[in-house]
């Protein structure tokens, strides 16, 4: 970055280069999936070089522009990589980073960068990115600024003085990033991208490793990424973002953001929780909303994706599943607007081939589908639907199973609350309901409606076209 007229001259390099104190941490200790055994942490630069951004003159005042000094201490990291340090303060800057360049703080409560009043750049931007995003990929694939680790700080993003920016953005691979606040830029807080690698690399070629990261009140994406794919992101915070918590995306033969996540907490995002356009392992995650947006949803080529321990809470549609291949087991709850005359706990648009095992309490409405065009699905599930609520609206697919419990508190209207046509050959089987009078058998197909009618003794009741028939 060019130094403004105001900047303090930059300072010579110091003569000696000192060796770190401690050693700088050789790898992340973070979570692999025992199903993808290429998944290993990369190995970090091998190298003594450890220069501190106070011996090349920037000071941590928050007042004086540091980015000349920080930029000198960075250039001056041999192409073998180094570390460069920041002790407790807080920091003006716009920076660039290279490959193999450790950016370390004293930790998140201690060392802020901060973004230069009136600067309009991003605190921490990789030198080779703004000739690489949305660059289709080349073979062998080797640009990019990879192999970045940054650790314990806090990376604010001043949008109070800034109209534009992000807090990090990186176009390459095989990071380490921990322990970091990414706060109140003007668009997101972080995006990172890369393609993918060519096959015969090293196990450590592509997947990034990021631990302990949270995205706070930034003005766009808490986090947009586009990779690199099969990446790691465990112990993430995303609250009060202005576009959703965490947005992945993909483009053939450009850029793929699959992720594999663990312990994810969402609140109060602007536009919603989670968005995937790539494949997703997620486990453990909640996604809490101001009743407006969506929880968790899927775009129809997101791939195959995997949901687990999931708690969605408070968005105007909990979740919104497309696209075929999927597993969601988790829980969905007060879903509606803010009036609560409309919302629903899930949407299943074009869906085939999924299993969700989904409980529901406190939405306005239960299940919605759109349509099913791929093969048959699975779904269970519990569901507490009020008098004046819907169970299920729309057409299951012909081969699918669905088997929902209601605890709804008006057992006579439950055939109501089925909001609209139902395939003939699907299964819908509601258990503890007491069934005072029934509508014409007609009205549901042979097959369609199992009631496991407790005025009955708990057996099954279903239609077969012309009356009501105990099962068994």
């Amino acid at each position: 970055m060019t130094a403004s007229s105001s900047s303090p001259a930059v300072p010579s390099p110091p003569s000696r280069t000192e060796t770190a104190t401690p050693t700088i941490t050789a790898r992340a200790t973070v979570s692999v999936p025992p199903n993808d055994q290429r998944q290993r942490a990369p190995q970090a630069p091998i190298t003594d070089t450890y220069n501190n951004v106070r011996d090349y003159g920037a000071t941590g005042d928050g007042i004086t522009d540091d980015t000349p000094a920080i930029q000198a201490a960075i250039d001056a990291v041999p192409a073998t990589g180094g570390t460069v340090y920041f002790p407790p303060g807080t920091y003006l800057c716009n920076l660039r980073v290279g490959s193999f360049v450790s950016v370390r703080g004293a930790g998140a409560a201690f060392t802020v960068l901060k973004s230069v009043p009136g600067s309009n750049r991003d605190v921490i931007m990789g030198k080779n990115f703004m000739g690489l995003t949305g660059s289709t990929k080349m073979t062998p694939e080797t640009r990019g600024d990879n192999y970045l680790y940054i650790s314990d700080l806090t990376i604010d993003g001043n949008k109070l003085t800034n109209q534009t920016g992000c807090g990090i953005r990186i176009w390459g691979r095989s990071h380490i990033w921990q322990n970091l606040i990414v706060q109140n830029c003007p668009n997101d807080g972080v995006f990172t991208e890369f393609t993918t690698h060519d096959g015969g690399e090293t196990q450590d070629a592509l997947e990034a490793f990021f631990d302990n990261i949270k995205c706070i009140q930034n003005g766009g994406n808490g986090w947009t990424h586009r990779g690199p794919h099969d990446s790691v992101l465990r112990n993430f915070v995303t609250f009060g973002n202005g576009g959703w918590g965490f947005r992945s995306e993909a483009a053939a033969g450009a850029y793929n953001g699959g992720i594999a996540g663990f312990s994810w907490n969402s609140w109060l995002n602007g536009t919603g929780s989670f968005f995937f356009n790539a494949s997703v392992s997620l486990s453990g995650a909640t996604a809490s909303g101001p009743l407006t947006g969506v929880g968790i949803e899927l775009a129809g080529d997101a791939g195959s994706d995997l949901f687990t321990g999931i708690l969605v809470s408070g968005h105007e549609t909990g979740v919104l599943l497309r696209g075929t291949n999927h597993t969601f087991v988790g829980t969905i709850q007060n879903c509606h607007n803010a009036d609560d005359t409309d919302g629903n706990g899930m949407i299943l648009d074009g869906i085939g081939t999924c299993s969700i095992d989904v409980q529901g309490v406190g939405n306005h409405n239960a299940i919605k589908v759109i349509s099913e065009t791929g093969g048959p699905s699975i779904i269970r599930g519990r569901f507490d639907v009020p008098q004046g609520r819907t169970l299920v609206t729309g057409s299951f697919g012909a081969s699918t199973t669905v088997e929902l419990g209601s605890t709804g508190t008006s057992a006579d209207q439950i055939f109501s609350r089925f909001g609209g046509d139902l395939s003939a050959n699907g299964v819908i089987q509601l258990r503890a309901y007491t069934i005072a009078s029934r509508p014409p058998a007609r009205q549901y197909p042979g097959g369609l409606i199992y009631v496991a009618d407790a005025a009955a003794g708990g057996k099954l009741q279903y239609s077969d076209g012309t009356k009501w028939v105990a099962a068994g």
